[in-house]
Parts: structure tokens; C-alpha cells; sequence
């Protein structure tokens, strides 16, 4: 059983069955409804062996297995190698459910290389419609589940939220925190393709999409999402014709230039935000980096997440090589506010080196797949924030993987006609 298309590509049988299992993980992830109903008993069962028969499935239905593939996989296996012998002999709590961030993220590339290689139009166009309608639904009641409660988001990604009020708030379908900054990643992919699509089609889709975007991360009152969302809105007003590479360093430039000689301006903008913000958290936030734009140098004031880095990053310096290993769960040695520091402190340099490997990996078969030159500009930039947000905050969230790897392609590839 194939799917053809005038590109000459055929999806097989099993291709087509490790999708469909991919696309069970997607919905889970991206529809929060979703996953308050699936995920008790045998539903996380049909999770993890859909995980599972993507990698599968996908291995026993390619005819021509590519040095890319081998690679991939290779360091996945090296990593989860790493976790499984710190969990069996560094913790020793077999605690095995501490790998499915992992396992999404590495299933997300793994899908996302993989519909790379085939480019398959009409594949394509099925699953963006099945991805994007979820995803803009999603975005639309997480929304409206903000105007009637503006910590509803903060509230899934904190701890102390009983279960009573997480499953509540996921039956409302409001998306977590990996959920809005997945959309922050997304933003800046959806602003470019509107602004430069001839498509009207295209351009209304990306039109909702950015507009629902923006509105959600503006009432979700995240400080580091305000910040990066006005980092991102310069960063796409630059000229079009200018590289990924070329945008950054001038922006960099900018950013910097702005920071010595525009200084009011920031405090302007962010106490506005302090000012109009119904979170009294954010505001508080936003004061204290007025405060220290205007000389306070402790950045421990600016920030509690300044002094959980630090953590990270004395774990690190204790033991360069191999880390310190994850048993430790008190953020007075892990900060667990930073992924590539996190990173560092837990598994070393070793660690750090095989994920930046997989990036590297996903990243060059992404890009060489594509012939578009926007195409590549739109998959590049939202690599370049992934890469800056690991910094601050965590990326591991299952709607971070998904959205970026696997379906973040996926549409630059459709919505550019990149199948030449």
C-alpha cells in the first residue's frame, strides 16, 4: 500500500502506520482535552507503544536506510544509555518515567527527519491540516481560558496546583507552559511566512494562527515570554533578503546598542507591562529589571531564575566531564531553569555534546531538504530561539518537541511548495 504524488515519492504501508501512531502522541500533546482523558491506565500504555512503533515502523518501512538515520539514532541510544545507567546505578529509584520528555523529543526529530527525506505533498498537506486546526484550537481556548483566569497556565506548570484543578483546566483544553512557549517558538515561523506568502490562503491561515499567538502570550504574563516576544518582533521586521546569520549579528548589534544608548525605551516598555499586567508576579518582575536597568547590579533581584542558573552551572564546574548525574531533585544543585546548563551540570561535557549533536543532525537534514530560501530562513530562526530559550528556560516540554521538530518543518515545507 503506497500514497504517490507528482513528486514521484511513495509512502509505504508501515510509514504510514508509524504516522498514524505519530500522530496519536501529537494530538496528545498539542490538544490538552486529549490528554486529560488518555492518560491514566492503559492509555499511557498506548502512549509508550506509540513512542515505540514510530521509531518502528519507520525502520521497517524505508527501503534505503541514509547515513543520517544511523547517525540519529546512534545518539539517541548513547544518551538514554547514559540516563538508564544513571537511574539504575547513580539513583537507583528505576524511576524509567523520567525518559519520556526524552523519548518525545527524540521521536519529534526522529518523524521530522524522516518526513524530511520522503516529501510527500499530499502527506503533508493531511497532516498539517490535522496539526494546524488542532493547534489553532488549542491556542483559541487556552485563550479564553486566560481572560476568565490569568494564572491558568502558571497554574499547570506549577507543582502546588492540586490534581483537581490540572485536570479541570486541561478538560477546558488550556495548554501548560510547554504548550505557550512552543507557541512562542512557533510565532516568529507563522510572522514571516504571512509576510512573505503570495498565497492569500496561506496568509489568512498564518493571519489567525499569529494573531491567537500573540494575544495568548501577552495574557499569559510570563516575564521571559515578554521579553523574548519583543526580541522576536525586531528580529522579523528586518530586511527579508538578509541571511539567518546576517539578521543575528546586526540584531545582536541592535540589541546591545539599544541596551547602552536607548536605555529608556526598555524601562518605558516594561513598565508599561508592570503597570497594565493583572499578575502581581510579572509585575514584580518587571520593577525589579527597571531596577536593575537603572543600576541595580544584583541580578539575584532581577530574578530568583539568575541564582537556580548559577546552581546549574556550579554543578557543571564540580565535575566538567560527566556531571554530576540527575539524583539530585533540590534545585539548590540543579536549578532546572536552564536546559543547556541543566544539561552541563547533570551529564558534563559528554552530555551536552551528543544533544548538541542531534540538533546539529536534525538541523543540516532539514535544511539541505529544503530548496526554498525562506523556507530555510523561517527553520533557522526558530532554531536560533529554541537554542536562546534553552538558556533561561526549559525546552524539553512535550509541546516544545512536537511543534518544533516535527511539525514546525513539516508546514515551512507545505505552506513554501517546497517539493522541487
Amino acid at each position: 500500500m503506497t500514497v504517490k504524488t507528482k513528486i514521484n515519492k511513495q509512502v509505504n504501508f508501515f510509514e504510514l502506520c508509524g504516522l498514524i501512531a505519530f500522530i496519536y502522541i501529537a494530538l496528545w500533546v498539542i490538544v490538552p482535552i486529549i490528554r486529560a482523558v488518555a492518560n491514566e491506565g492503559v492509555f499511557r500504555v498506548i502512549f509508550a507503544f506509540s513512542i515505540a512503533s514510530s521509531w518502528i515502523l519507520f525502520w521497517l518501512g524505508r527501503k534505503k536506510l541514509y547515513k543520517v538515520d544511523f547517525t540519529f539514532a546512534l545518539l539517541c541510544g548513547l544518551y538514554t544509555l547514559i540516563k538508564l545507567l544513571d537511574i539504575i546505578f547513580a539513583r537507583g529509584d528505576m524511576v524509567v518515567t523520567d525518559l519520556i520528555n526524552h523519548f518525545v523529543l527524540f521521536t519529534s526529530m526522529f518523524v521530522g527527519l524522516k518526513l524530511s527525506q520522503i516529501k510527500n505533498r499530499k502527506l503533508d498537506k493531511i497532516l498539517i491540516t490535522i496539526f494546524i486546526t488542532a493547534y489553532i484550537v488549542s491556542l483559541f481556548t487556552t485563550y479564553q481560558g486566560l481572560l476568565r483566569n490569568t494564572s491558568a497556565v502558571r497554574m499547570l506548570a506549577s507543582s502546588s496546583t492540586s490534581e483537581s484543578m490540572d485536570a479541570y483546566l486541561l478538560m477546558n483544553n488550556i495548554g501548560g507552559y510547554d504548550f505557550l512557549y512552543g507557541t512562542i517558538l512557533m510565532f516568529p515561523a507563522g510572522a514571516l511566512i504571512f509576510r512573505n506568502s503570495t498565497n492569500n490562503r496561506v496568509r489568512i491561515i498564518c493571519a489567525i494562527w499569529t494573531v491567537l499567538a500573540l494575544l495568548t502570550i501577552v495574557r499569559a504574563n510570563f516575564t521571559i515570554a515578554y521579553i523574548l516576544l519583543l526580541v522576536m518582533m525586531g528580529f522579523i521586521l528586518l530586511p527579508n533578503k538578509w541571511s539567518t546569520r546576517k539578521r543575528t549579528l546586526t540584531y545582536l548589534f541592535i540589541i546591545i546598542f539599544s541596551f547602552i544608548a536607548a536605555r529608556s525605551i526598555f524601562v518605558f516598555v516594561f513598565d508599561y507591562i508592570a503597570q497594565h499586567t493583572d499578575s502581581i508576579l510579572t509585575a514584580g518582575r518587571m520593577e525589579s529589571i527597571i531596577g536593575f536597568l537603572n543600576g541595580n547590579r544584583d541580578l539575584s533581584e532581577v530574578n530568583g531564575r539568575y541564582d537556580l542558573i548559577m546552581n546549574s552551572l556550579r554543578g557543571f564546574l564540580s565535575n566538567p566531564f560527566i556531571g554530576i548525574g540527575s539524583y539530585y531533585r533540590n534545585y539548590s544543585v540543579i536549578g532546572g531553569h536552564s536546559t543547556w546548563l541543566d544539561e552541563l551540570g547533570r551529564h558534563g561535557l559528554i552530555g551536552i555534546a551528543i544533544v548538541a549533536g542531534l540538533l546539529r543532525t536534525f538541523y543540516a537534514q532539514v535544511i539541505r531538504s529544503l530548496k526554498n530560501k525562506n523556507a530555510k530562513k523561517y527553520v533557522g530562526t526558530v532554531m536560533l530561539f529554541y537554542i536562546l530559550l534553552g538558556f533561561i528556560n526549559l525546552t524539553y516540554g512535550y509541546a516544545i518537541s512536537v511543534l518544533v521538530f516535527s511539525i514546525l518543518p513539516t508546514m515551512v515545507r507545505y505552506l513554501s511548495s517546497d517539493y522541487l
